[in-house]
């Protein structure tokens, strides 16, 4: 209980001194990763909704590999419109590649600033389109065969190839 006073005195203090309180934007990039993305790709990157949200895990840095693949990253609903600035957007992008897609993105990764991100972010493509273009230039070029959705598999139906987001075994 007494504790809890002054913490709460501390708060105080520093609100009215005008002290930099963190926000949001001032995360790690694991706690942006835990507040804006684990509730759909899981927090071992697997991806928590089967079926419907690609896993993360072994096949995000395969897009790094392919010709719009990066830009496709930011632009994907959930990360472009978190409610993060793009420096903290880098950040994630960034960590989910280096925790669970490391060797996938190659040893010539570059990673995210805030200017690349910024450049692509706000641009709204049909990211079901898009990324069904991606998987199969990956398919062509590497052999990747990756994680189809069934919204993959109709967008395949309709002309374009199906898409995905995990590696096979």
């Amino acid at each position: 209980m007494r504790f809890g006073f002054l913490l709460l005195r501390l708060t105080l203090v520093i609100a009215v001194l005008g002290l930099p309180v963190a926000s949001l934007a001032e995360y790690t990039a694991r706690t942006n990763y835990v507040l804006h993305c684990q509730g759909c790709h899981g927090e071992d990157g697997i991806g928590g909704t089967p079926g419907e949200v690609p896993p993360l895990a072994e096949s995000v840095g395969w897009f790094l590999r392919v010709p719009g693949g990066r830009a496709y990253l930011a632009q994907v609903p959930g990360a472009a419109n978190a409610p993060i600035d793009d420096a903290a957007l880098a950040g994630v992008l960034n960590y989910v590649i280096a925790i669970w897609s490391g060797e996938q993105a190659g040893t010539d990764f570059r990673p995210y600033d805030a200017a690349e991100v910024a450049a692509v972010r706000r641009q709204q493509p049909d990211v079901v389109t898009l990324r069904s273009s991606l998987v199969q230039t990956l398919r062509q070029r590497f052999g990747v065969e990756l994680w189809q959705s069934d919204l993959d598999r109709e967008v395949g139906r309709r002309g374009a190839e199906p898409s995905s987001g995990s590696l096979k075994p």
